[in-house]
């Protein structure tokens, strides 16, 4: 409740929920408070690509989308958070099979692909140009 509370005192009105499975209880505390949540996918700093990996993110997938599909706040599924070499073959073709994937599961809403990469000045032949969007992120840290 507290970070609901911070939410909106900072006048917030959505989240991305970070690399690890979400209670649905907080989503739909979220829900009730009006709050707009990205629904991310454990799927966190990706580099190897192989079909026990993807078989293994299909079904984090699955049972992501049918947890909260039927919540009205959300409003995107991430499939994953800053994986890396996305310009390889073997990266584009996993990430296309998880865009098909994601649209069977839910054809309503679109899916994102949160990325450190510049991947976008190749969109073209990168695993970006399967997504319905792409979060560029570049967060520049102080530390004394």
């Amino acid at each position: 409740m507290r970070d609901i509370n911070l939410l909106q005192w900072v006048g917030a009105n959505a989240i991305r929920t970070s690399h690890y499975p979400y209670a649905e209880e907080t989503i739909a505390a979220l829900e009730r408070h009006g709050i707009l949540v990205i629904v991310e996918t454990p799927g966190c700093s990706i580099g190897s690509y192989n079909d026990q990996l993807l078989r293994e993110h299909k079904r984090i997938l699955d049972k992501m989308i049918g947890t909260h599909r039927t919540r009205a706040n959300v409003i995107m599924w991430s499939i994953a958070n800053e994986p890396t070499n996305t310009t390889r073959p073997d990266a584009v073709n996993y990430f296309k099979e998880l865009a098909f994937h994601v649209k069977e599961l839910d054809p309503t809403r679109p899916s994102i692909l949160i990325t450190g990469e510049f991947a976008h000045r190749n969109a073209s032949t990168s695993a970006v140009s399967f997504r319905d969007n792409v979060i560029l992120k570049k967060v520049f840290v102080y530390k004394s």
